[in-house]
């Protein structure tokens, strides 16, 4: 289940994520999707969501000429 939404949030990382929404994919409540990722992942759903727009974002800087500005639009 954690894997959809990781899939999903990676496929939309500039849409707004909400805890709710992520545990709406997976049919957990939103307490048991925050252990889940606690658990597996070592962090909260917020957290692993920030996480990935930063590496997005690292990538995007040393690969593209985007300036800072474009790649945090």
């Amino acid at each position: 289940a954690l894997s959809k939404v990781q899939d999903r949030v990676r496929e939309d990382l500039g849409q707004v994520w909400r805890v709710e929404n992520m545990a709406a994919l997976t049919g957990y409540s939103v307490a048991t999707l925050h252990r889940q990722f606690v658990r597996h992942l070592g962090c909260s759903p917020l957290r692993w969501v920030a996480q990935q727009r930063l590496e997005l974002a690292k990538q995007l800087l040393s690969t593209t000429r985007n300036s800072i500005r474009q790649v945090g639009e």
